[in-house]
């Protein structure tokens, strides 16, 4: 298992907690008043609390990371062949880049810009009063996430627009942070924990890989049948 702490906090921790911790264990083992079965238990109890103080929210957090990064990535559960979709995170670069024939997404005010792809290559843009394509990409995040134990959780899922059918989605998590690192990350650097998204690498393609072009699509096939 993986534990969620950052290295700053583990450097703290190891050069100013450790030590009191060893020196107090090393106080324990050679205090003449205290019997031998005394050291044994008060010894593993001192290491058990040291541990749960600094590292007890880690560990909880760190188990609550494990099962819920088996569900990030990306999951397809339809594909759909499509001309072009709706994206408020999207714009004409995705037509160049990907080859959709249209790309719809929203304009300060409530319009809606369409930028289509023209027969010499070139994009055109229009402002509508609503939305037109079939499908939709939209983006859910949500923080903190107690009910999963865990920071936050991001959703990125393709929808239709009439049935309300999800066809495919990308998750990701960040993890809570313990108290050391709300004191030392948070506080020193205003930063957070990097948590799981799956592979990275399909992060890029979303969200080609649930929605392909169907230029694309056509091209794929004639490659197939002319290499039968």
């Amino acid at each position: 298992m993986k534990l969620y702490i950052s290295p700053i906090s583990a450097t703290t921790l190891a050069l100013f907690y450790l030590p009191i911790v060893l020196w107090l264990l090393w106080r324990i083992a050679r205090a003449p008043r205290l019997g031998r079965n005394a050291k044994y238990v008060a010894i593993p109890t001192v290491v058990v609390v040291a541990y749960v103080i600094v590292m007890g929210d880690v560990t909880m957090n760190s188990l609550a990371m494990s099962r819920v990064c088996e569900r990030a990535g990306l999951h397809i559960y339809n594909k759909v062949k499509v001309e072009g979709y709706f994206d408020t995170r999207s714009g004409p670069d995705e037509i160049k880049r990907y080859g959709y024939k249209f790309i719809e997404t929203q304009r300060p005010g409530g319009k809606v810009a369409r930028y289509e792809r023209q027969p010499d290559g070139s994009t055109t843009r229009i402002e509508q009063n609503e939305v037109t394509a079939e499908y939709e990409v939209v983006y859910e995040d949500k923080s903190p996430v107690p009910e999963l134990g865990v920071g936050s959780m991001r959703r990125s899922f393709v929808r239709n627009r009439q049935s309300g059918e999800v066809i495919g989605e990308w998750l990701s998590f960040s993890p809570m942070h313990g108290w050391v690192d709300r004191f030392t990350l948070n506080r020193w650097f205003g930063v957070g924990l990097q948590g799981c998204s799956g592979d990275r690498g399909n992060a890029s393609r979303f969200p080609i890989e649930i929605l392909p072009t169907k230029q694309q699509s056509d091209s794929n096939k004639e490659n197939s049948n002319g290499e039968s």
